[in-house]
């Protein structure tokens, strides 16, 4: 596991920076998190001790409480990285104040994501037992709501796209005409044109969106997602979805499975699974 420098720099913050969330609870995530991290950067450095019954029943139990609690703390510092993103989006002075905690803030959600995951499979390694995924909630309904998708006709469809499920409880039909096909097989509908800069490969944005399986089943959803637009951070049909949209923009995505995840099972997602997608680009610095 990689070291890296963490500082926990929001002690000073005004109140108004943290709406959602105390800045006892922001500064006593950031202060969790740093801490996790070096108890599971030490755990990981010496795996191969030798270790009692005692100890390894000790261990499943810390670390399983370590990642229950990483998880908290995710949460509440990605709430407070929506507020900060969405204050300096509504009142761009604030760039110069609130705009140098973003990235910090951005990098403790992560690192907070990623120590909940170590600690998981260290209690699992240490005879843990496992844990019971949550339920899958049920889909949204969008003020928009075009019904489900008919059932599949006799038609060949496209090579590019697999035809959609003819009980899907999507908020909006996949074969509704608005989509337009990209040279790489992925389907794009622009719902509302942006009046911002536009988005090109390479870009930093943030956006906010939901990810669909093609029955309507929600896999992901974030209401403030800060990345770089390229495909070392993201699956190629998200990329190749998002470039050439405008920031303020709202895009719904089709991608195939073979510019997804192909045969690969992720979380929530089976493999050779087609993805829909509904994003809203926020900003774009």
């Amino acid at each position: 596991m990689a070291k890296v420098k963490f500082f926990p720099a929001v002690v000073g913050l005004e109140d108004r920076t943290v709406p959602s969330a105390s800045p006892a609870e922001v500064v006593a995530a950031f202060a969790r998190t740093a801490q996790t991290t070096a108890e599971v950067r030490g755990l990981a450095d010496t795996l191969g001790a030798p270790r009692t019954t005692g100890e390894f029943q000790f261990i499943a139990t810390r670390f399983r409480a370590l990642s229950d609690q990483s998880l908290t703390d995710a949460g509440v510092l990605n709430e407070y990285l929506s507020d900060l993103t969405a204050q300096v989006t509504a009142d761009p002075s604030l760039t110069s104040t609130v705009g140098p905690f973003v990235g910090q803030v951005n990098f403790a959600v992560t690192s907070a994501t990623v120590n909940a995951l170590y600690a998981d499979v260290f209690a699992l390694g240490f005879g843990g037992s496992p844990r019971v995924p949550p339920p899958v909630p049920p889909p949204v309904d969008f003020p928009v709501n075009f019904g489900p998708d008919p059932a599949p006709t006799t038609t060949s469809p496209p090579a590019t796209a697999s035809p959609p499920a003819a009980t899907s409880s999507l908020p909006f039909s996949l074969s509704d005409p608005s989509f337009r096909t990209l040279p790489s097989g992925t389907r794009v509908w622009d719902v509302t044109p942006g009046s911002g800069a536009t988005v090109a490969v390479g870009d930093t944005i943030t956006a906010r969106y939901t990810g669909y399986l093609t029955d309507g089943t929600i896999f992901d959803t974030n209401n403030s997602f800060q990345t770089v637009l390229n495909n070392t951070n993201l699956i190629q049909g998200f990329v190749d979805g998002l470039d050439g949209i405008q920031v303020g923009g709202t895009r719904r995505l089709f991608i195939p499975a073979a510019q997804a995840y192909g045969s690969q099972t992720r979380p929530g997602i089976p493999a050779n699974s087609d993805l829909v997608f509904e994003v809203a680009v926020l900003s774009s610095p």
